[in-house]
């Protein structure tokens, strides 16, 4: 157990400073796609340390999009201003580990069960990074 644990912390943190950018189009200009959305993010974009395709492609045939940035700060700050994407119809997220993955997609399915059986005052909240189902009537 202490094994599993300690791997997991270890991946955490391996994780840290990467963002995951879905949606981006594929091209021999993957910088130049980086450079430009993050732009859009921010009016000091941090500097790109490495960014590599993973996973299968989607419907769109992009594949998502591993950006490593110097710091933990510039993730955080990037996933601040995500909104600003959005009519862009490029997702970011934060590099989750699968264990973390699971979590969010069991969170995430139980709002959405629990929204369509009437529940309409619920809202994801996210507190230290763990997601969990709120009511919006709470500050």
């Amino acid at each position: 157990v202490q094994d599993t644990i300690w791997h997991e912390l270890h991946d955490r943190h391996n994780r840290a400073n990467n963002i995951m950018f879905f949606n981006v189009p594929e091209s021999d200009d993957d910088p130049g796609e980086i450079a430009s959305i993050l732009n859009i993010l921010s009016n000091n974009p941090p500097e790109i340390v490495h960014h590599t395709r993973v996973g299968k492609k989607n419907a769109r045939g992009a594949r998502a999009l591993k950006v490593t940035l110097r710091t933990n700060n510039e993730v955080h700050s990037l996933m601040r201003c995500r909104k600003k994407l959005k009519s862009k119809n490029i997702y970011i997220n934060l590099d989750l580990t699968p264990k973390q993955q699971q979590l969010e997609k069991e969170v995430w399915s139980e709002w959405k069960n629990r929204k369509s059986t009437g529940e309409i005052v619920i809202r994801v909240k996210y507190s230290k990074g763990i997601p969990q189902i709120v009511s919006d009537l709470e500050n």
